[in-house]
């Protein structure tokens, strides 16, 4: 599949347009979009570049015996979605699933990560946000705080409750697809694994070990722990939106890419490559030395720029996340919505090439 581009359009035609049609497998504007193989967005003056990006891959990829012959999913499926606050607050977990007619149980928590940390890696209000630490490791480890008010009951409560013992094994046992869509808050270990290398190879000892201080560890005991709840559960593992930012924190993207390749390649497990189709440009957008103070007069907010340069232009990045970190902090609903085309149609993609039937006897979670 080929990378679709928005052509040459300004800003508020390019807002309307996503705003007015709601993003479905019908939507393909071919006055607005234009396939190429590759290469970056091409953007006027008064466009947007983050908005150069895909709303149908298959449609466009598809070939004609395809499109006339489509294979269909059950619309029995149970899904269980778990990740951080980008698929917590993002509205493509739920939009990918009822695009199937799936069922939709999202667990995704804010802040949360895969690996298990120190109190010195993440501080104390939120190194008990792992997905692989026990309820039980949380208590003793985590319990002290709490007497010694320096840690609140809700916290811990919040601790306890993104325990893979508590947001996944209860509802595993029902789902006939799992979603893994972390990364993003593990930078410190996939710095680690990545930072000298693309790629690690399937002969590496570390696709052997347990040790959730690392994410190739961390991932393989949260698989193995579903799988003892569910051995037939298809598992798909959820991808960052883009990989070419190099500024500040958005350089975490291409390690979240490195590693999600490797799982999957490893696991032979369906990928959504996100980054593969929302292309955002790394650098920063010409005149956009006002952008977020005519967002902020819009629509009430009050973004501040992130890393301006000396003109006062912000990255590519930050339009497409105002808030620098999450694409539903779009105010305008567009980055949400270029999330959901992309997301859905990669989702029903995967499962089709995996062949997913429903397993749970038609019992919903």
């Amino acid at each position: 599949m080929g990378r679709i581009l928005y052509s040459d359009t300004p800003l508020d035609e390019l807002r309307r347009s996503c705003n007015d049609n709601p993003v479905s497998g019908s939507m393909l504007q071919t006055n607005v979009l234009r396939r190429t193989k590759g290469g970056m967005i091409n953007c006027g003056d008064y466009s947007i570049a983050l908005l150069a990006f895909v709303v149908l891959l298959l449609l466009c990829s598809c070939s004609k015996s395809e499109q006339d012959e489509p294979l269909a999913l059950s619309s029995d499926l149970n899904v269980l979605w778990i990740g951080t606050s980008i698929p917590e607050g993002c509205s493509y977990p739920d939009y990918s699933c009822r695009s199937i007619g799936a069922n939709c149980i999202n667990k995704s928590i804010g802040a949360s990560f895969l690996c298990v940390y120190d109190i010195g890696e993440k501080g104390i209000e939120y190194a008990g946000l792992s997905l692989t630490e026990t309820i039980r490791e949380k208590e003793k480890k985590y319990g002290k705080f709490v007497k010694e008010n320096l840690l609140s009951t809700g916290r811990m409560k919040r601790f306890i409750d993104s325990s893979y013992e508590t947001a996944v094994l209860p509802y595993a046992q029902w789902a006939d697809v799992i979603v893994i869509d972390h990364g993003y808050n593990d930078d410190i270990s996939l710095y680690k694994l990545y930072g000298a290398k693309n790629s690690i190879d399937d002969t590496d000892e570390q696709w052997q070990s347990m040790d959730r201080s690392n994410y190739i560890g961390a991932f393989n005991y949260l698989v193995a722990e579903i799988r003892k709840v569910n051995p037939e559960v298809q598992i798909v593992v959820g991808g960052y939106f883009q990989n070419t930012c190099t500024l500040g924190h958005a350089v975490r993207g291409k390690y979240v890419q490195h590693v999600t390749e490797d799982l999957c390649r490893h696991y032979k497990l369906p990928i959504l490559d996100v980054w593969n189709y929302v292309d955002i440009p790394d650098g920063y957008k010409p005149h956009s030395e006002n952008y977020l103070d005519s967002i902020n007069g819009i629509y009430k907010t009050d973004y501040t720029k992130w890393l301006p340069n000396e003109r006062g232009e912000i990255p590519y990045f930050q339009i497409f996340c105002p808030d620098k970190v999450h694409p539903f902090s779009d105010p305008t609903g567009t980055s949400d919505k270029i999330l959901n085309a992309v997301v859905s149609e990669l989702f029903k993609k995967r499962l089709l090439e995996a062949g997913v039937k429903p397993s749970h006897n038609g019992e919903d979670f």
